[in-house]
């Protein structure tokens, strides 16, 4: 079982350094390490967020929430595998798969949806 680094830490403006801006949208990079799929990821292929600069502060607990949640979606990855991207003839996704999958980086893009009337 391995332990998210972010599970303990709060989420602060800090943990985000900016890197690029296009129009409304900076891409941060994170500055702690990051766990998805019960794999780590590489120091040299640091996770980023693309968000707009705006939003950034007030969505920091769904993002922390969501980053926790990606340590380890075993069940609900396996289960969509399964039900949407495995053809009958293939083999199932099980936890042998899951162990297997290999994280390289992580690039995660926010866009707020917002009701203009």
């Amino acid at each position: 079982m391995s332990i998210n680094p972010l599970g303990s830490l709060k989420i602060m403006n800090s943990t985000f350094i900016p890197q690029d801006t296009l129009d409304d949208f900076t891409t941060y990079q994170i500055s702690h390490p990051i766990t998805i799929f019960n794999q780590p990821i590489a120091d040299n292929e640091p996770a980023t967020l693309t968000i707009r600069a705006s939003e950034l502060a007030p969505r920091q607990p769904e993002i922390q929430a969501y980053l926790n949640w990606l340590v380890d979606c075993r069940a609900p990855l396996i289960a969509y595998y399964n039900a949407q991207l495995t053809h009958p003839s293939q083999p199932r996704a099980d936890d042998d798969w899951y162990n297997s999958l290999e994280i390289d980086t992580a690039n995660q893009t926010i866009i707020a949806m917002r009701y203009c009337g």
